[in-house]
This record gives C-alpha cells, structure tokens and sequence, in this order.
C-alpha cells in the first residue's frame, strides 16, 4: 500500500519538493540578508535617524516578506486541490476503483494508509516552510510588532500546520462524496478560501473574550493614534452631539479591535462636539515647517481631561490563539477524515 500510494503520488511530490527546495533557499537568503541588514544599518541607532532607518528596512523589506507569507498561506490549499482531492476521486475518473477495492486490504484501511502518508509528507512540507519563514522573518516581525496580522498570523509557526491538515482532510472528503477530481479541485478551493477569510474576520477575534481598558486623553496616548477627528457633515454643522474619534490607537504587538473610539468626559459621557470644535478651529500655534511637535488640536483636547475606549487582544495571547486555531483545525481534519473512513465502507463501489 505505502509504494502504491507513493507511486501515485510521486508527480505531485516531485513538484512540491522541487518548489519547496526553491523557497527553503529563498527563505535562508531572505533570512541572512535582513539579518545583515539589520546589523549594519539598524541596530546600535539612536536619536531621530533611528526612525528614520527602521522605516527604511520596513520599506525595503515588506514586499519580499508579504509575498512570501503570501505564498506560504495558498500552500495548505494547494496541497488540499491537487493531493487531497484526486486521493479518491482520481480512482472514479480512471474506474480503477472496481479492481483496487476488491482486492485484499479492505476500503478504510487503504484509504487510511492513503490518508496517512499524504498528511504526513503535507505537514512536513508545510512545517518546513513555516518554519523557516518565521526565522527569516524574525527581525521584520519584532520591528513591525504585528503578529496578529492576517498574514502573519496564518503563515508563521504552527497554525499552518492545522490549516494543512483540514485542507488535505477536505479535498479527500470532497472527492470522495464528488467521484471527479475537477469539481472535488474547484470545491475544496472555494471551501477552503472561503474559511481563511471567515476565521480571521469572525472567528478569531472572539476566540478569547477581548480585554477593554480605557486610555486617558494625552499628547503621549494620541501619538499613538492613526488620527482624531470630529465627525460632522460639515464645518458649519457641528453640534453638541457631533462624536469626537479617536482613530487607529496601537498598543505594541497587541491585536487591536477596535478602530475607533468616542473622547469621552470624566463622567463618562461623550465630549460635547461644539468644546471639540473649538480645540480644532483654533487650537494655537502649530509647529513651524520642518519642525517636529504635537498636533495642537491634541494639546488642547489633552487638557479637557478625558478617556477613550478600546477593545484589544493582549500579544501575550498569541500563542494561545495559534494553539486554539491549530487545535480546530485539526479536529476538523480527523472529524472529516472519520467520516471519509465510515462514508468509503457504506455505499460505495
């Protein structure tokens, strides 16, 4: 059984070592050169150039580790469409079936000892680059402190593991209830895909209740903000309910919820949008050209005394979160390769 499913599988395997052997290089050069880099030109800096350097890095940096993560994310499905879905359905289309399950090893066992080699050499191939990816891109991530990130969160350590185990698990289940190999390809990508997008934006941010702390109202707390606004439809429309915003505040590394936030007063009711009006009409004198200070707007809002809420994951929680989802997935893959094992034993052949 273990020679009859490598010589069945042996193309597609031959592809993804080649294409594996590929990225593993890629990655160790992408690795050695941040590092160097970092080394060089980032660490030691001190003072306003230093800014200015980490920026550059980021800069310089950002689309080969975004496309790799990129690519490191489709691999899981790739290997569901073209390993998983033919594992059974490829037996219908040729109609080898009716000679493979009259033989001697019985149906579950063979699609068991299927399942087995198949998933294995997926998550090693999946681990491998996993892996590597998050030591190439170690310094990157420190520096960006975004490891929540779509993209970071789903290429790097050990989810990727679960997210290839389903995908192997789905694309077999789909072809073995499909009997074509085209449409068990077509389904388990539009499956899959349609996951990876529900899980980050749905899932994922409820797996753990949120913390929510509130934030007072500073020239320090703002410039961590992406911004602050007054929303009203016009200048001349502003009124005392008008929200005053607080948009994009970060805390470092952590996962945050929530993009905007309303000023609130001491006693816990919103800033009156008319007091807000003024602080951004005329707020004082700004800072000349090419000189570096706080936005006055925010000067004066911070002498109002007043808060605003947010709703984050703290970043020592990303572990947790990785075991969690990596833990699901997983479970989905034995639950759908159970049911493969039951559903090839029934009303088949």
């Amino acid at each position: 059984m273990i020679w009859l499913t490598w010589r069945q599988l042996r193309v597609q395997a031959v592809i993804a070592g080649a294409t594996a052997a590929a990225l593993v290089v890629y990655l160790v050069v992408l690795g050695l050169a941040m590092r160097n880099s970092w080394d060089n030109d980032v660490a030691g800096c001190s003072g306003d150039a230093c800014e200015q350097l980490q920026h550059l890095f980021q800069d310089q940096y950002a689309p080969y580790v975004g496309l790799t993560a990129g690519l490191l994310i489709a691999v899981p499905v790739l290997l569901g469409m073209f390993w998983g879905a033919p594992l059974v359905a490829r037996e219908f289309d040729t109609g080898t079936y009716r000679m493979v399950w009259t033989q001697s090893v019985s149906r579950p066992r063979w699609l068991a000892v299927k399942l087995v080699i198949v998933t294995a050499l997926g998550l090693a191939v999946t681990g491998l680059l996993s892996l590597l990816l998050t030591w190439s891109a170690r310094p990157f991530d420190d520096l960006a402190e975004n490891r929540f990130g779509i993209l970071s969160f789903g290429s790097r350590n050990i989810a990727p593991f679960g997210y290839a185990a389903f995908a192997l698990a789905l694309g077999t289940t789909v072809g073995l209830l499909l009997r074509r190999t085209l449409p068990a390809v077509a389904v388990t990508l539009v499956v899959f895909a349609l996951l990876q997008v529900v899980t980050p934006l749905l899932v994922r941010p409820h797996l753990m209740p949120p913390v929510t702390t509130s934030v007072p109202v500073s020239e320090e707390s703002l410039a961590k903000a992406g911004g602050i606004g007054l929303r009203a439809r016009g200048p001349n429309a502003v009124t005392a309910d008008s929200p005053v915003l607080v948009f994009d505040y970060a805390i470092a590394d952590a996962w945050m919820l929530t993009n905007e936030s309303r000023m609130l007063q001491a006693s816990g009711q919103p800033l009156d949008g008319l007091k807000a009006r003024d602080c951004f009409n005329s707020p004082g004198k700004s800072p000349a050209a090419g000189e570096k200070g706080q936005d006055p707007a925010a000067t004066c809002l911070a002498a109002m005394n007043l808060h605003f809420d947010v709703e984050y994951q703290p970043a020592d929680r990303y572990w947790r979160f990785q075991l969690i989802e990596t833990g699901a997935y997983s479970g989905l893959a034995l639950l759908l390769g159970g049911f493969s094992l039951w559903r090839i034993r029934r009303s088949l052949g």
